[in-house]
């Protein structure tokens, strides 16, 4: 079982980039996805999509429900063997509320991968201090800079999924 969590509308274009097909569904109301969904992706595994928790346009009280679901489902809900994607926005890093999940994937021994999506628009610049930040929280093996709508870093990624799984 492969999960995903993150900004919503990056995360399904990264999809449909990483899957090489079109999703099922296209998201219309960017910021406002609440539930979790669910891809049968043909790849011998389940792919669930985590609302964009960190973006959804709802009141402070919802997000933090949101906020609480996706750490109960990552910290406590039992599945077989999984890997977990945190797509982060590379214009705005890791977040605290990233570094908290970021924290429990490894306290639970989770195998992750931070990908910071939208790298493309960064300038050399932003994209040495993005890595530099990076660096100080997790291990350089476990992120990669990614641009769905330019293609870049399709290969690294599915190379860090196929020797995490």
């Amino acid at each position: 079982m492969l999960f995903l969590a993150g900004l919503t509308l990056e995360s399904h274009l990264l999809l449909t980039h990483w899957l090489e097909r079109k999703l099922l569904f296209q998201v219309i109301l960017h910021g406002r996805t609440l539930e979790i969904n669910v891809f049968d992706t043909d790849k011998n595994f389940v792919l669930l999509d985590f609302p964009g928790y960190g973006y959804a346009k709802i009141p402070e009280t919802k997000r933090e429900k949101l906020r609480k679901m996706i750490l109960w489902y990552v910290a406590e809900f039992e599945h077989g063997k999984r890997l977990f994607m945190l797509v982060i926005d590379s214009n705005v890093g890791l977040t605290d509320y990233d570094k908290e999940m970021i924290g429990i994937f490894e306290a639970e021994n989770h195998n992750y991968i931070v990908i910071a999506n939208k790298a493309d628009k960064l300038n050399q610049s932003k994209k040495a201090k993005l890595m530099q930040s990076l660096d100080l929280e997790i291990d350089s093996k476990r992120y990669i800079l990614y641009s769905a709508t330019k293609k870049q870093g399709r290969d690294k990624l599915l190379n860090l999924i196929s020797t995490s799984l």
